[in-house]
């Protein structure tokens, strides 16, 4: 059978049809089913980012700064106003669990390893918004922003 350009502007125009209303035919059963289609927002944000994240939302009732670092470390020097969960602790991820995932949460350790292992972890769980400090608070120290004891 030879296709016409008439045959073939048919053809395409049911695949796109198709196309278009299987994509809205499954958000509408995950959405019957209680399914998340909405995609979290996890990011990994510069100190400056992250210090500017912190004035915009330091008011806030809805933001928490984690240090996943273990108590020695968060002894050494943190910054202000933040929750120190420690990573390497087996009760890491009920302590994760706790947490209000419509909250936003910046993340950070010494420098960026953990984090960005937290930040995957929030993802998988649920979390809506979630931001990772690149380098940690040894980038956070270089760059002269304030740390407290």
């Amino acid at each position: 059978m030879k296709l016409t350009k008439v045959n073939i502007l048919i053809l395409s125009s049911l695949i796109l049809i198709s196309v278009l209303s299987g994509g809205w035919y499954l958000s509408r059963q995950n959405k019957t089913l209680g399914l998340k289609t909405q995609t979290a927002q996890v990011k990994e944000i510069s100190p400056q980012e992250a210090d500017t994240l912190i004035k915009n939302h330091k008011d806030s009732g809805n933001f928490t700064i984690i240090d996943v670092r273990t108590p020695g470390e968060f002894a050494s020097g943190h910054l202000a106003e933040v929750t120190n969960l420690n990573y390497q602790s087996s009760a890491f991820g009920e302590e994760l669990e706790k947490l209000d995932k419509n909250n936003i949460y910046l993340v950070y350790c010494q420098t960026g390893g953990r984090s960005k292992k937290v930040l995957d972890i929030m993802k998988g769980l649920g979390f809506k918004e979630v931001y990772g400090m690149v380098g940690g608070i040894a980038q956070w120290s270089a760059d002269g922003l304030p740390t407290v004891r």
